[in-house]
C-alpha cells in the first residue's frame, strides 16, 4: 500500500514501522517490549493533520522509519525497501549445513546460494495441530491473551525445516519475502505455511515472521505482483490433481530484522498452523445462512522438489549494513 502511494508526485507520503504487536507495546499484554523509545504515532498523525487541513507548521519526518528488530534502533530511509536493499534467492537442499544429506525425524537441510544441480525432493505428512507452539505469539488464542514469544524447538518434529550456515558477520533484512516451492501433494488442497526463525548459537529458535497459501489459491495477478511480493487471486481457486508438481509462490509478511553473527535463518514448512489458520474451507451464503458447510481439509503428504529443473527458492531481502 505505501508503495502504491509514495508514487503519488508531489503528495507527500510517510511510514513508520514498530516491533509492537497488535496487543501494544509493553505490559500487561506484551511483556516482551517496552513502548520506551518508540515513535508516538498519535503525535505525528495529529501533527501531519493539523499541517494538510488547518495549515500549521509541520514537523518533518522522514518518507520510512523502522525499527530494526530484534533489538533496535529506529532507521530512516527514503523509500521501503530501503535504497542498497537487494533480494537475493537462497535454495532448498537436503543437505546439513556440513554439505551432508539430512538425515532423522527431525532432519534439517540447509539454505544456499547455489541452486543445487541434482533434482531430489523430500516429504512430510500434514499435521492438524501443527503451529501450537504460535498459539500465545503475535496472533495469539484470543485478543486478551498476552504476547509470549515460544521457542520453536518445540516444533522440531513438524513439517520439514532448511538452515543457513551461522551468518560469520550480522546480516540484515529487509523488505518483502517470498518462497517459491515446486510442490505436489496427495490430496487435492492443501495448505502451505512458511516460518521464517532466528537460531541463536544455543539451538533456540525466534520466530521473525511467515506466511501462507492455501494450494487451490495459488493464481497469481502478475500485474499487481512485484519483486518479493506475489499477489494472488482469491476469486479463482484451482483444485489440485494429487501427485502432480506445481509452481506455488508465497508471499511472506515484510521484516526488518538483523541476525547477529553466530546466527542462522531458518525456514520451517508445515501445513498447519493451530489455531490462527482453519485447515478446513467454509462455505457461506449469506441469504441462507443455515447452509453453511465447514469442510476439513483431507490429510495428505506433501512433497517439496528441490534442484534441477524444479528449484525451490527463498527470496530475501539483504540490505547493507
Amino acid at each position: 500500500m505505501y508503495q502504491h502511494l509514495a508514487r503519488r508526485p508531489g503528495v507527500e507520503t510517510r511510514i513508520d514501522i514498530t516491533a509492537c504487536t497488535h496487543k501494544g507495546c509493553g505490559a500487561p499484554l506484551d511483556p516482551m517490549h517496552s513502548a520506551n523509545g518508540y515513535d508516538n504515532f498519535t503525535a505525528i498523525e495529529f501533527d501531519f493533520l493539523s499541517h494538510y487541513l488547518r495549515g500549521t507548521p509541520e514537523h518533518r519526518g522522514p518518507a520510512v522509519s523502522y525499527e530494526l528488530q530484534p533489538a533496535g534502533p529506529y532507521q530512516a530511509a527514503t523509500q521501503w525497501p530501503p535504497a542498497g536493499t537487494r533480494f537475493i534467492r537462497y535454495y532448498l537442499s537436503s543437505t546439513d549445513t556440513t554439505g551432508q544429506p539430512a538425515t532423522g525425524a527431525a532432519s534439517v537441510g540447509s539454505l544456499i546460494r547455489t541452486p543445487p544441480t541434482a533434482a531430489q525432493s523430500v516429504s512430510y505428512a500434514t499435521n492438524p495441530l501443527a503451529g501450537a507452539s504460535m498459539a500465545l505469539d503475535s496472533y495469539g488464542t484470543i485478543a486478551i491473551s498476552p504476547y509470549v514469544p515460544l521457542d520453536q524447538r518445540a516444533e522440531e518434529e513438524q513439517g520439514l525445516t532448511w538452515r543457513t550456515a551461522p551468518a560469520a558477520q550480522a546480516m540484515r533484512l529487509t523488505g518483502p519475502i517470498a518462497l517459491h516451492l515446486a510442490a505436489a501433494s496427495s490430496a487435492t488442497d492443501t495448505d502451505f505455511v512458511a516460518r521464517l526463525s532466528d537460531v541463536a548459537p544455543d539451538g533456540s529458535e525466534t520466530v521473525i515472521t511467515e506466511g501462507a497459501l492455501r494450494a487451490s489459491h495459488r493464481s497469481l495477478d502478475r500485474r499487481r505482483s512485484t519483486i518479493g511480493s506475489p499477489y494472488h487471486r482469491d476469486d479463482r481457486p484451482v483444485a489440485l490433481t494429487p501427485g502432480r508438481t506445481y509452481g506455488f509462490d508465497i508471499a511472506v509478511i515484510p521484516t526488518a530484522y538483523q541476525l547477529a553473527p553466530g546466527h542462522a535463518l531458518q525456514l520451517r514448512i508445515t501445513t498447519d498452523d493451530f489455531p490462527t489458520r482453519l485447515p478446513a474451507t467454509i462455505a457461506f451464503d449469506v441469504d441462507n445462512p443455515a447452509a453453511t458447510r465447514i469442510t476439513p481439509l483431507p490429510p495428505a503428504v506433501n512433497t517439496i522438489h528441490e534442484g534441477g529443473a524444479a528449484a525451490s527458492w527463498l527470496l530475501l531481502p539483504l540490505a547493507p549494513i
